[in-house]
């Protein structure tokens, strides 16, 4: 089998290639500083709710789970016909 490096040392793949150019884009970071600086009041302050406590997930037996879902509803199965 060919490994990589020897297709890329092909001339066939070489054909038409062109290196990329990466273009050093000049960043200011004055917008990032006046966010985090300290003059910010607190009325636009967001704050994560916290819980009040660790809450649990609900728990489901295998019917439970299968009569919730429409596509699986089974109670045609077990119903008395008249």
């Amino acid at each position: 089998r060919i490994k990589i490096a020897d297709v890329i040392e092909n001339e066939w793949f070489k054909k038409g290639y062109m290196p990329p150019v990466f273009e050093q884009a000049d960043v200011s970071l004055d917008d990032v500083n006046s966010i985090f600086s300290g003059s910010m009041d607190s009325d636009s302050i967001v704050f994560e709710r916290q819980e009040e406590g660790p809450v649990a997930p609900v728990t489901m037996n295998a019917f439970e789970l299968i009569s919730k879902s429409q596509g699986l509803n089974l109670g045609s199965l077990f119903e008395k016909q008249m």
